[in-house]
Parts: C-alpha cells; structure tokens; sequence
C-alpha cells in the first residue's frame, strides 16, 4: 500500500506547510502519556490548516465570481464599444459575429480570461487540498477516540486479566455441568424406553 499520500504539502492563506500525516497518526502505546500530550497539539494544528484552507476555498470562489462578473458585464461592455466603433471608422458593416470575434482577439480580454483560467486552477488544487485536511482533521478526532479507548483498557487490564480468568472458570464450570445434564439426560430416555 502506496503512504506517500500522507505525507502533505499544503499551501493556505497562512503559508506553505510540509506535514507527515502518517507519523502524526501513530500512537506509542508504550508511552500513551506522551501521545495524549500531543493530541490536542496535533488536531489544533490540522483544524487550524483545516479551516485555514476552506477560506482560501472560499476567496477563489469569490475572486472568480468577481472575475468573470468584470469580464461579462465591464470589461465585454467596454470592448464591445470599442470594437464597434473600429469597424465603423474600418468602414466595415457591423456585425454581431464580427464584434464579439473582435472583442475575444482584444489583449484585454486574453489576459483577463488567462487570469480567469489561473484562478479556476488555483481553485480545483484548493478543494484538492481542502479536502486532505479535512480528512486528515477527521483521523485526528479518530486517533482520540482511540487514545481513550487504550487508555480505558489500560486502566483496566488488570481488573480485564481477572474477569478472563473468571470466565474461563465459569465456561469450565458450564461444560461440566452440560456434561453432567446431558448424561442424565441419557440415562433417563434410557429408563423410559
């Protein structure tokens, strides 16, 4: 099984961040005191780049709105004049199709849509990345659960050893006696017959 996907490199609002998901998963159950110090630590770190990325989500999507908004309605009215009156000084018969030929050859409008495209790019690697630390903040909140639940049994081991021993007994106790049943049982549908 290929881990090289839990180890990150995530780029947010807050800066650029290298991580080891994998090796911030592990738990040392021979020091469970040393992996409880850490886990509050380890899952503010994720939830911080967690959050952290979702606004950047939500940035690109609003730098793109506001993008495409300026290039529809600003920027493709502005040119859309322009180009008119070209052709018209061009002596040429003016057309639907010409000017908005015209208006997507303009330098203006290359560049805005390249940076429209940028933009779009940017934000597809943003949910790609939203979506790792999301994930990664989820496996934080299971290593608690886990954390607890080694806790618990250690805790108890000793009380768990005793209750194990004493079920052993009582499964020993339960066979005998089925045995000791099932004989009667025999001996009796024996004398009936």
């Amino acid at each position: 099984m290929d881990l090289s996907i839990l180890q990150i490199k995530v780029i947010t609002s807050l800066g650029e961040f290298e991580g080891d998901l994998q090796g911030d998963l592990v738990i040392n159950e021979g020091n469970l005191t040393e992996s409880f110090v850490d886990q509050p630590g380890k899952y503010a770190w994720y939830a911080v780049l967690s959050s952290s990325s979702e606004a950047t989500v939500e940035e690109l999507k609003y730098s793109i709105d506001a993008k495409r908004d300026y290039i529809n309605k600003t920027l493709y009215g502005k040119l859309d004049t322009k180009v008119r009156e070209d052709l018209d000084e061009e002596g040429e018969k003016v057309t639907e199709t010409k000017v908005t030929s015209r208006i997507y050859q303009e330098v203006e409008y290359i560049n805005e849509t390249a940076i429209l495209n940028d933009l779009r790019a940017k934000y597809i690697e943003a949910v790609k990345t939203y979506g790792l630390l999301k994930a990664a903040r989820e496996a934080m909140i299971h290593r608690k659960d886990m954390l607890v639940s080694l806790g618990a049994y250690k805790r108890a081991g000793i009380d768990n050893n005793e209750l194990f021993i004493k079920s052993e007994e009582i499964t020993d106790k339960e066979e005998r006696v089925k045995k000791v049943l099932s004989n009667k049982t025999k001996k009796v549908s024996k004398k009936e017959k």
